[in-house]
């Protein structure tokens, strides 16, 4: 579930890091007016660029989305981690076993 806009939880990370649109950018490398138009609500940000904002910003891109989450980011350590482990146990399913796991994420989405 929602709670406010990415361009509202953007501003929101900036303000809590006292980062302003210019240092974001070039810290980011994202142009001003693409962070114009993000903070304005005008378009969200694209997975690539999300996961660069949250990066930087260091919070979770869940909640960056404007979902109801912790705002604390995971470390990139740590994910790939967890995805190993994950995968892992993944392979070792049988494909109809796959599919009930790909049916249950999506449900979860």
């Amino acid at each position: 579930m929602k709670e406010e806009s990415f361009g509202e939880r953007l501003k929101k990370a900036m303000q809590i890091r006292n980062m302003n649109a210019a240092t974001l950018s070039r810290k980011t490398g994202i142009k001003p007016p693409m962070i114009s138009e993000y903070l304005s609500g005008k378009c969200n940000a694209k997975q690539d660029k999300l996961y660069v904002l949250a990066k930087e910003l260091d919070v979770n891109e869940a909640w960056l989305m404007g979902f109801d989450v912790s705002i604390s980011r995971i470390p990139d350590v740590m994910r790939n981690e967890e995805n190993k482990i994950i995968l892992e146990k993944i392979e070792k399913l049988s494909k109809e076993q796959k599919e009930i796991i790909i049916k249950m994420i999506d449900n979860m989405k």
